[in-house]
């Protein structure tokens, strides 16, 4: 197999001269991780507007399905995996291009600019993509041309979503729930079994890209590079899934209004119950079998997006904390 394998030249002159903001360019690198997204969209969905919650989190969803499968369709190391010259200040197990932290960046702040639509937040909006792009560089986990290509793909999929949302959204409203959760399931049956079949019919990679993984990172070879691993791509289906049919179980029947008091104990309980599914369904075993691995895998996220747009709200509404529901929140 040929692999397309950039200059890390840039890389090591970044470093050189900015490599010293390494702690700060991690916490900024931060925004783009599924830890982050896990604690900003509840807090969005259930304290804000849950309109805006199921937009951004159908968009982050989609957005990291696309991209696990361009990982893996154009199979590119990351550059501390190819030059020993490069410092790996953070490390990953899979493909390089396109960066998936650069593309979640613009479909996530863009996406939360398009429909805030406030002047200030487009500068905060745009300041965190950049400096996103840029620390991934920095870190040493990304060629410039992945940026550019994150940057690229985002653009591509925040201008798609939009135009959908507004063409498709009132026709989709209009269906069935039946017909609705369907069609999120389907979506995401085949986004999955799409980044499945490229996975398992990926080639051998070079033996030199794991030595120099490992060397530039410390790290055990079983840790240091997975690129064929699909726990992202699994992770955003099931995610899909769960938050998409627990919009349409849910409705219109929450309201994300009411009190600081009750906004704060929605976000506390939920966060609460959705740690306990995170670690309770991690200890599930799946007897040592690849697909019963993947099989939890995508569940676990489902069920976590599920009590995110329909579980918590649900709950919220039988204990008294949630707004009224006067109006359509979707």
């Amino acid at each position: 197999m040929d692999y397309l394998i950039p200059d890390p030249a840039a890389v090591v002159a970044l470093q050189t001269h900015l490599g010293w903001l390494a702690p700060l360019m991690n916490a900024v690198s931060f925004t783009g991780t599924a830890v982050f997204f896990f604690a900003v969209l509840p807090a969005i969905w259930w304290c804000v507007s849950p309109r805006l919650g199921l937009r951004l989190g159908l968009i982050v969803s989609l957005s990291g399905c696309i991209n696990a499968v361009l990982k893996v369709l154009f199979h590119t190391p990351r550059p501390y995996w190819v030059s020993t010259e490069v410092r790996a200040f953070s490390t990953h197990q899979t493909f390089s291009l396109p960066s998936g932290h650069a593309q979640n960046a613009v479909c996530f702040f863009g996406a939360a600019a398009v429909w805030i639509h406030k002047r200030w937040f487009w500068a905060v909006a745009a300041t965190l993509i950049l400096l996103t792009g840029l620390s991934r560089i920095i870190l040493g986990v990304h060629f410039p041309v992945d940026v550019l290509a994150g940057w690229a793909v985002g653009i591509v999929v925040l201008l798609l979503f939009i135009a959908a949302d507004r063409r498709l959204s009132p026709g989709i409203t209009a269906l069935s729930p039946a017909v609705q959760a369907a069609g999120v399931t389907a979506a995401s049956l085949l986004l999955a079994a799409l980044g499945l079949a490229l996975v398992v019919s990926g080639g051998e990679i070079p033996l030199s890209w794991t030595e120099t993984a490992v060397a530039a990172s410390g790290l055990p070879a079983t840790r240091a590079i997975d690129p064929y691993d699909p726990s992202t791509l699994l992770s955003s289906a099931g995610t899909l899934l769960g938050i998409g049919l627990g919009a349409v179980w849910m409705g219109e029947r929450f309201s994300a209004e009411g009190s600081v008091r009750a906004k704060l104990r929605r976000y506390a309980l939920g966060m609460a119950i959705a740690a306990l599914i995170y670690a309770g369904m991690g200890l599930a075993p799946d007897g040592g079998l690849l697909a019963a691995g993947w099989t939890i895998e995508y569940l676990r996220a489902a069920v976590l997006g599920f009590w995110v747009s329909g579980g918590a709200p649900a709950l919220f509404k039988y204990l008294g904390i949630a707004g009224e529901a006067h109006r359509p929140s979707r």
